[in-house]
């Protein structure tokens, strides 16, 4: 699979200029970073779930990761 995705980035960069081949993988790989915080209101108590298992440390107010 990943001499795959190594063929196509291969493929698409001879077809495509390097600034649209930048912002395609830019912008999921921006998406995906920041999809892993959580930000948690004053006042409030975060509950994290991994695989439909509630994890029994609480997640506390504020930037959580």
């Amino acid at each position: 699979m990943g001499k795959l995705v190594f063929a196509a980035i291969v493929l698409l960069g001879s077809l495509v200029p390097r600034a649209i081949l930048a912002v395609a993988i830019g912008v999921p790989a921006l998406i995906f970073i920041f999809s892993i915080f959580r930000v948690i209101p004053a006042g409030q108590v975060g509950v994290k779930v991994l695989f439909g298992e509630v994890i029994p440390v609480p997640l506390r107010e504020g930037l959580n990761g």
